[in-house]
């Protein structure tokens, strides 16, 4: 079974941030006025998180209005994610400006939106997936240093690949603005991995997916770690999941959990504009991509586009596999929080942000602030 090796070792300083048998009072402002244990089996933790998602219910989040925020953030609500950082595909900055002016000034109804998460555009274009070719820059220069600095408080992170160009000066401008650095879509070795780590990026983006693995240089014929390679042998460093059943094997997902400390395994959904909807034809930026019911796929089926499948979902899909259930919520709830920034524990006094489930994962109720849902 998984996390007889790296979940092990941390495990006993998270178990009293889930509590069971427990129930929350809150008051009419939507702060916790009371913490009960009623034995009723229940299981109480704070809301899920969700770090990487581009969309649901048919938007992508990037186009920025009222409409689109309140049915994506109502469908994470509904599915006990309280919490979710919007994420970009790679886009012109001048571009992702005017985006995150107009979707930061909007009304927030339902899950709390984070600061984004921005994946390029210095990201790598050998290994860029679904990203739109054409918006991805090869060299980071200060010229581009104004975007970051105008945006610190509306960007959480900041995905790249450690072997552009000029990447390590924005590595340290990022993290001392504050913003999270996570590696991915890369062609990176080691060297260059580890200077980026050095300066600040404590993360790799959806692991397995879009990131470097080790290769013979083709001068030096030396073989070095790549950006997969390095995120499961780094403990310092926070790796995304996307265990949806498609982007990664039920295998992939436990030689994760194998090799990583139980507190750097963040599930994400980089769910798109299809999650919640029916199959057919929908858009990631300004591109076709296809939903199969299972996962999304660009039009021209030459590249998985993302996923379909919310935080929830891959809950379940992991309990099926056999995994204990209160390890899987640390996954799905206090990693990415603790990542993050958020609280991590319920506590008197604060604004309500927890969901419930039953024994089976199965969820009960999702209350933030005044806002209730029973499920």
């Amino acid at each position: 079974m998984p996390f007889d090796n790296g979940g092990a070792r941390i495990y006993t300083t998270l178990m009293e941030k889930i509590l069971k048998g427990y129930s929350v009072k809150v008051d009419g402002d939507g702060f916790v006025e009371e913490i009960v244990n009623d034995n009723s089996g229940n299981i109480l933790l704070p809301g899920f998180c969700e770090i990487h998602s581009h969309g649901a219910m048919g938007f992508d989040i990037s186009v920025a209005t009222q409409e689109a925020l309140d049915a994506v953030s109502k469908y994470y609500l509904e599915n006990g994610i309280t919490a979710f950082s919007p994420t970009f595909v790679a886009t012109p900055l001048e571009v992702l400006d005017e985006r995150l002016d107009r979707l930061y000034s909007l009304k927030q109804n339902y899950a709390r939106m984070l600061p984004a998460h921005l994946e390029g555009p210095f990201i790598s274009l050998e290994h860029k997936g679904a990203q739109p070719a054409e918006n991805i820059l090869p060299e980071y220069t200060d010229q581009h240093a104004w975007f970051f600095e105008k945006h610190r408080h509306h960007i959480g992170i900041v995905t790249l690949c450690p072997a552009v160009k000029g990447v390590e000066k924005l590595v340290k401008l990022l993290v001392s603005l504050g913003i999270k650095v996570q590696g991915g879509h890369d062609n990176a070795r080691y060297p260059d991995i580890a200077k980026c780590i050095d300066a600040g990026l404590d993360g790799v983006t959806h692991i397995f997916c879009g990131c470097s693995t080790s290769v013979r240089g083709k001068t030096d014929f030396e073989k070095l770690l790549g950006l997969t390679e390095t995120g499961l042998y780094r403990d310092d460093l926070a790796v995304e999941v996307i265990a949806d059943g498609k982007h990664l094997s039920k295998e992939l997902v436990n030689f994760i959990f194998k090799c990583k400390p139980l507190d750097k395994v963040i599930y994400v959904s980089d769910s798109l504009s299809p999650a919640g909807m029916p199959i057919g034809e929908y858009k990631l930026g300004d591109h076709d991509i296809l939903n199969a019911g299972d996962v999304a796929y660009l039009k021209d089926m030459s590249s998985i586009a993302g996923s379909v499948t919310n935080l929830y979902r891959m809950l379940h899909l992991s309990l099926d596999y056999g995994y204990p259930i209160d390890k899987l919520l640390h996954c799905v709830s206090l990693n990415p929080r603790k990542y993050m920034g958020l609280p991590t524990s319920i506590k008197v006094g604060d604004k309500a942000d927890f969901v419930v489930l039953d024994s089976d994962g199965n969820l009960k109720k999702t209350v933030l602030g005044t806002k209730e849902i029973c499920h």
